[in-house]
């Protein structure tokens, strides 16, 4: 069976929707911090995350297509790393391949009353200032976008605003304020790997 190592992410926002991600798809009760033989730095000795105690979570996802590996920061991690580091920092063992962008609809729009005018142009200057670190890891990514279920013209105003190409997979689904405060809708999760796993069929 093919594996892959899978970066799953989050874009702007006070809900930590990566960790929910991971922890709705892991087959034991919680997602793993062992990581040593799975990741490891290239160049050791250079970061304050260069720590045993680095706050990653792994997952591993069985299904029909393949093996994903899913890893994602902790929350305490969030942020900081994406000031300092990119993932070509890190090997993955098996390699990584692409990556999953969770976007809240909600949680976006608070933090847009909060510190920007409303609108189209709020959340385009959102991106401008925080999805840039996802375009410099080069991978394959799609996004998981919560809240837009059922709100196809919203989608298309995101896509817009955050000058995301046709190829760029937007899968909807439901908000993460209305469901298991700890976990991700498990439909939704599955309909992101799926939609992950045929896109990186282009690049193989």
């Amino acid at each position: 069976m093919k594996e892959l190592s899978i970066w799953v992410d989050q874009f702007y926002g006070g809900i930590i929707g990566h960790g929910m991600f991971v922890r709705s798809l892991c087959q034991e009760k919680a997602p793993s911090r062992h990581l040593g033989k799975l990741i490891k730095w290239l160049q050791p000795g250079i970061s304050y995350f260069d720590r045993a105690d680095l706050s990653l979570s792994y997952c591993k996802v069985i299904r029909p297509e393949a093996m994903f590996h899913l890893f994602s920061l902790g929350e305490a991690a969030w942020g900081a790393f994406h000031n300092a580091h990119t993932l070509n920092e890190l090997d993955f063992q098996p390699k990584l391949v692409g990556m999953i962008v969770v976007i809240e609809r909600e949680s976006i729009m608070r933090s847009l009353e909060r510190t920007l005018k409303k609108g189209i142009d709020s959340i385009s200057s959102l991106g401008t200032t925080h999805f840039s670190w996802f375009e410099k890891q080069r991978l394959p990514y799609v996004i998981a976008a919560t809240g837009y279920h059922g709100s196809r013209a919203g989608l298309e105003q995101l896509r817009t605003a955050l000058e995301l190409t046709p190829d760029i997979p937007m899968i909807p689904g439901p908000s993460l304020l209305n469901g298991d405060p700890l976990l991700f809708d498990i439909e939704h999760a599955n309909q992101v790997l799926i939609a992950l796993h045929n896109k990186l069929k282009s690049y193989f």
